[in-house]
């Protein structure tokens, strides 16, 4: 099952990573990225609901995200994190690098432009 990428107004929201996470040869987000960047993309919400407690591949692969659009100049969180996903971020101490959320319209929330109105993020829990 693909990545799908959706627009909150100036925000991108990466979904359905969790489907993707455990096999990195179908993990073609780094491309899209890009190419997203690219488009003038900024500010993206990776969203890891379904993320079980993940493993140094999942981890190097989403740091890799973290430090691609931060050297593009752009600003990311991630949103819907679990119990045990937030337990191996804490424990190897990432949750310093990186900002965490419950939920995606409280990642989608502080990565909002300053002045631009809130469209009514459709989050689930």
């Amino acid at each position: 099952m693909p990545i799908d990428y959706r627009d909150e107004g100036a925000v991108t929201i990466v979904g359905n990573v969790a489907g993707v996470l455990s096999d990195a040869r179908h993990f073609d987000a780094a491309r899209d990225l890009d190419a997203l960047l690219d488009q003038g993309r900024r500010r993206f919400v990776i969203e890891l609901s379904g993320v079980g407690s993940p493993g140094p591949t999942a981890l190097g692969l989403l740091m890799t995200l973290v430090r691609q659009i931060r050297r593009r100049g752009g600003e990311v969180a991630f949103a819907r994190v679990g119990r045990s996903t937030m337990q191996v971020f804490e424990e190897m101490q990432m949750d310093a690098h990186v900002d965490l959320f419950r939920t995606v319209a409280e990642a989608v929330q502080f990565l909002r432009p300053l002045g631009e109105e809130p469209s009514g993020c459709d989050d689930q829990a």
